[in-house]
């Protein structure tokens, strides 16, 4: 069964948001407990993306397959875009390709705003640029008013990015403004 053409890009998204997530989760999976399960997790996404008797049905073939192209596991969601020869892993690791043109497919996939993996997997495994402007807008809105919502604005226009300790001084420095986005989640590694 073809899904309707509307639907292909999203479904796209998510499969390959599962498998980003399950090729992450796959590297560390020594590491952090919570690990297999977000695979197995992963794996009940793409079997829904696939539809029945299509694609892995268990964590260890989603695995296998995250070494092999994309359009292999989906080839009907694949089929005409530049992202079809996507690996996620090489050698068990995650492959470069991951980074340059994966993470720009990253959808939210579980609603509610309850992501048991959050607390270990890097943001650019869950979250798309496009939700952290809008969570960050929305946070410059909530509760300001237009003074407020001005400071805000200019600080991070003045201030978009920097070390963890220089966005903390300045924000310190400036008791106006509102946390924007959690310190936790300002830098995420050291160049």
């Amino acid at each position: 069964m073809a899904l309707p053409s509307d639907t292909l890009p999203f479904h796209r998204r998510v499969l390959i948001s599962a498998a980003v997530r399950a090729g992450y989760a796959h590297t560390c999976r020594y590491e952090e407990p919570a690990a297999r399960r977000e695979i197995a997790r992963m794996t009940g996404v793409v079997m829904s993306v696939c539809g029945p008797g299509r694609g892995p049905t268990t964590p260890s073939m989603l695995i296998d397959a995250l070494h092999r192209p994309l359009e292999e596991i989906a080839p009907e969601l694949f089929s005409d875009v530049a992202v079809r020869g996507l690996t996620i892993l090489q050698n068990g690791d995650l492959s470069d390709d991951v980074y340059s043109e994966g993470c720009e497919n990253i959808v939210e996939l579980l609603s509610g705003g309850v992501d048991p993996a959050r607390g270990w997997l890097p943001t650019w495994a869950w979250m798309h640029a496009e939700l952290v402007e809008n969570e960050a807008f929305r946070r410059i809105n909530e509760g300001a008013n237009e003074d407020e919502y001005t400071a805000h604005r200019y600080f991070v226009v003045k201030n978009p990015a920097g070390a963890e300790r220089q966005l903390a001084q300045l924000r310190g420095s400036r008791a106006r403004f509102l946390s924007l986005v959690p310190l936790s989640r300002v830098v995420m590694s050291r160049w």
